[in-house]
Formats: structure tokens, C-alpha cells, sequence
């Protein structure tokens, strides 16, 4: 009978928690793609792709971290239209944008660089204005004035991306014996609107990877869908609903984000409880500059114990296929 490995886990210490060491890491990269799909179709409607890279560097009270976002293609083609040349001449005045993070991984000190945000708006509003004219376009650009000047303003509109949602939302925590427990997601589904609130279970696995990584996952509740949502005209004997998936992969030596996976599916239910998908939302995160820091995690740094076979001697990068490009909302709208 073949003998089969026993699995690798990491075992955390102090009370269940985990997090973040960022010391030794100094950028990581990645394609994102957020595709939307009507009902079951296998092609998507519409896609946004582009690049982003999170710079890292210490700080008195944890790290300071630069998100920039670029090559930002619209599906699959550059920018070319009136409507998607302005988008990313916004995105080229938000990013980067940086902040502070602790060892939980989450922003404390809100968006620090915002004097060289509004230096760029500066110049990236001239570049509009020499290219299109119009009472619209006045219009819009007074209306960026007012949002990107306000700072507060600035960086509640920041929750309007939902590739900042899910990298900040909250992973490193104290979890409960079981490792799961109730919480809420913050996930910006609409354009220019505020993110929607999902509440679901969030999930620890401790065990290693092929890839070398633990995952976090959350899984939501199914909640009635939004208006935004319900098919004009509907069938008013149907149930229609909400539901959401995320996967998170943390690098066991770091436990900064791989991968990041979500699963947006809005659905209506018969009285006989059988399913059908109305809309689906696909958002995908890979890390596609896998030799950045040669990592040799044989020796952790002290977060947790590793159980199980043998700890690999050389960290490796993940085997999944690295794909960039897809996403984007105007988080300057609401």
C-alpha cells in the first residue's frame, strides 16, 4: 500500500495569531483581471486589466507601502475612447498612492502622499484639457477638483477600488480555536459607488501548499440582491440573491498576499430552491515577479512552527499560470 506524505502546517503561536514580518520583502507585483459575465456565458462582456506593484519599506510603527497601478488595458486594448483615456489618466494621478500599515496589515495613517497626488492632478488635468474641451469635460474636471483636494474625501474615495478592498482587508488576526469565524467583507462590486458590506465565515488553513503558501478564505452569506442587480421585469416568483467567495494566498515566509481569487455571483432561486446565475464577477490577483527576494524560508522568523514533512529548502513560486490584465472602477465616483 503507498505511503502518502503527511501534510505540511504551520503551527501559530500566541493565541491563533497571525502576522505580518515584511522585513526582508521589498516589492511584489502583479496582473490583476476583473471580467463580468452575464448568466452562464463563458466569455465575459466586459474586462479591465492591468499591473500593480506594492513597494515596501519599513517604518517606526511597521511599513510604509507604495501601490502603483499601470499598463491598464480595456478589453484587451489600450485606452482609446474618450471615456477610457481619461480613466487612466485619473488612475496615473491617484497611483501611487501610499500609506501605512502595522504588523495587521492594515492602514492607519490614510493616504500620506496626497501633496504629490494633487501635484499630478495638476499636470494630468492640463493633458485633458489640451485634448478635449466641452462643457462636460469642465464639468468633470471641477468635479475631480473638489474630490481630490478634499483629503478626507480623497481617501474614503480609495474604498472605491477593489483591488485596495481586498489587500487590505483584514487577514492577520487572533483567529478562534477552530480558525473560522463570523466577520464582514468590504467589496466595491458597483462603479462610483460605495462598497458593499458582505458578511460570511473567514477561514484559516494552516496547511503548506504546493506553492508555498496557507490560504484564507471567506465565504458569504447569501443576501438578497440589490436593485442594481434584479433583470428589469422580472419574474416576481423568483428569489434573487447575492453571494461572494474570496481566496486568499499568503506566502508562509511573509504571509503577504500571492494570489487573490474572488467570486461575485448574483442568482435567482424557485420556490423549489433550484438555481440560476444572472451575473457573475470574476476578480483574479497573481504575483507574476516570483524571483524577487530569493526566499529561503526554511528558518521562519519566529511567527509559527512548521509540522509535518520537512520543511523545503528553497522558497519556490507558484505554479499557476501567470496571467495579467482586468479590472476597473472610477474611484472617484460615488
Amino acid at each position: 500500500m503507498k505511503e502518502f506524505d503527511a501534510p505540511k502546517l504551520i503551527k501559530l503561536q500566541k493565541n491563533n495569531t497571525l502576522f505580518l514580518d515584511l522585513n526582508g520583502l521589498n516589492e511584489r507585483t502583479y496582473g490583476v483581471s476583473v471580467k463580468y459575465y452575464n448568466h452562464m456565458e463563458d466569455k465575459p462582456y466586459k474586462r479591465v486589466d492591468y499591473n500593480s506593484t506594492v513597494y515596501i519599506n519599513k517604518h517606526s510603527e511597521g511599513w510604509l507601502v507604495d501601490v502603483q497601478k499601470e499598463n491598464i488595458f480595456f478589453n484587451r486594448h489600450e485606452p482609446d475612447s474618450v471615456s477610457e483615456t481619461i480613466s487612466s489618466l485619473i488612475s496615473k494621478t491617484i497611483y501611487p498612492a501610499q500609506t501605512h500599515i502595522n504588523k495587521s496589515g492594515i492602514p492607519y495613517k490614510g493616504i500620506t502622499n496626497h501633496n504629490q497626488i494633487l501635484n499630478r492632478w495638476e499636470r494630468n488635468k492640463s493633458a485633458i484639457k489640451n485634448k478635449y474641451s466641452g462643457n462636460a469635460i469642465e464639468s468633470f474636471i471641477t468635479s475631480v477638483d473638489k474630490k481630490i483636494s478634499n483629503k478626507i474625501y480623497f481617501e474614503k474615495s480609495m474604498q472605491y477600488d477593489m483591488f485596495w478592498n481586498l489587500l487590505f482587508h483584514p487577514k492577520h488576526l487572533s483567529y478562534p480555536e477552530n480558525l473560522s469565524f463570523k466577520t464582514n467583507l468590504f467589496l466595491a462590486i458597483l462603479p462610483y459607488q460605495h462598497p458593499i458590506e458582505f458578511t460570511g465565515v473567514q477561514t484559516l488553513r494552516t496547511e503548506i501548499t504546493d506553492n508555498d503558501s496557507i490560504l484564507v478564505d471567506f465565504i458569504s452569506d447569501e443576501v438578497n440582491a440589490i436593485d442594481h442587480f434584479i433583470p428589469e421585469n422580472s419574474d416576481s416568483a423568483l428569489k434573487y440573491l447575492m453571494r461572494l467567495r474570496v481566496y486568499f494566498d499568503l506566502d508562509f515566509y511573509y504571509f503577504f498576499p500571492m494570489d487573490t481569487r474572488a467570486y461575485f455571483e448574483v442568482l435567482s432561486k424557485d420556490k423549489n430552491g433550484v438555481e440560476t446565475i444572472v451575473k457573475k464577477i470574476q476578480f483574479t490577483q497573481y504575483q507574476i515577479n516570483t524571483d524577487d527576494n530569493k526566499i529561503e524560508p526554511s528558518k521562519p522568523k519566529g511567527m509559527f512552527e512548521v509540522t509535518g514533512n520537512e520543511n523545503k529548502s528553497q522558497f519556490k513560486p507558484p505554479k499557476k499560470k501567470k496571467t495579467f490584465m482586468d479590472f476597473i472602477y472610477d474611484i472617484l465616483g460615488g
